[in-house]
């Protein structure tokens, strides 16, 4: 079985190279897409850039209403619109899980030590770190290692960078968002980065133990990258803070440890999950 969901590919899409040369800084390239766009508002260009840039700043309303414009002067982009809307709810989503206020989804069954580890989350935030701590230690002592390869540099184990999220790969599933432990997977296929939304949301093909085959998207940044610099919002680097025992937050660039070495999102292109029946 395999399930779609279209790419983020509207036809007049510049390249990412040209797109970050002529840029300047985030800042910058926001003010100047604003200024193209009150030059030309009937232009879909410059509406769809302006959306863009909008969506690495995170400035998730205003991104929505150039997104509405956009596909009126352009209705051929409706599902990419619909994908891209389902893609900012669930940034509104993360940043209410990552608080312990909501939680999130799952493809299959979630083991035992996803709940210890969500419940980390919330005792984080109600700033009870001892609690957080026990609670990650306990979810992280139950886990079970999940060998594999990523771009066929072999691996024993692996994991989020950011414990928050442990051994689980964030995936945008149809619209839905889940938290999906490595061992639940069989592959994980990465599309390309050629575009400016590819540095926010990376499109990918999972396939999960049963073969079935789900294409989606991953988010690309931790939550809360646009507070950093134009480093982190354009996913080029990665930031890491420790919060108590066991803590560590991170921002910009989603980033996977493994016993092989640290491997950032935007370097994975294949990552092949070899215990995934286990």
């Amino acid at each position: 079985m395999t399930t779609d969901t279209p790419p983020l590919e509207p036809a007049s899409k510049s390249s990412l190279a040209a797109a970050l040369q002529h840029s300047g800084s985030v800042t910058q390239a926001l003010q100047n897409a604003e200024v193209r766009v009150r030059q030309r508002p009937g232009a879909f260009a410059e509406r769809w850039q302006l959306f863009q840039w909008l969506c690495v700043m995170e400035d998730w309303l205003r991104a929505l209403k150039q997104l509405q414009v956009a596909t009126q002067l352009m209705p051929d982009l409706a599902q990419t619109a619909h994908v891209s809307r389902d893609l900012i709810r669930v940034e509104v989503l993360r940043v209410d899980v990552v608080k312990g206020k909501r939680e999130p989804g799952g493809l299959l069954p979630s083991p035992d030590w996803v709940t210890p580890l969500r419940n980390a989350l919330a005792l984080a935030e109600a700033g009870d770190m001892n609690g957080a701590d026990h609670c990650r230690q306990q979810a992280l002592s139950e886990v079970s290692d999940s060998g594999g390869a990523f771009n066929g540099t072999s691996f024993d184990w692996i994991a989020d960078s950011d414990t928050r999220y442990g051994p689980t790969c964030e995936i945008v599933l149809g619209g839905r968002y889940a938290w999906l432990p490595f061992a639940q997977m069989r592959k994980l296929e990465m599309g390309p980065v050629t575009g400016i939304l590819d540095l926010v949301w990376r499109s990918a093909t999972v396939t999960l133990p049963d073969g079935s085959i789900h294409r989606g998207f991953t988010p690309v940044r931790y939550p809360g990258s646009q507070r950093g610099g134009d480093a982190l919002r354009l996913s080029r680097e990665t930031h890491w803070s420790e919060v108590g025992e066991t803590g560590i937050i991170a921002l910009g660039q989603k980033t996977w440890m493994t016993s092989a070495g640290d491997a950032g999102l935007l370097d994975v292109s294949t990552l092949i999950l070899g215990d995934a029946d286990e």
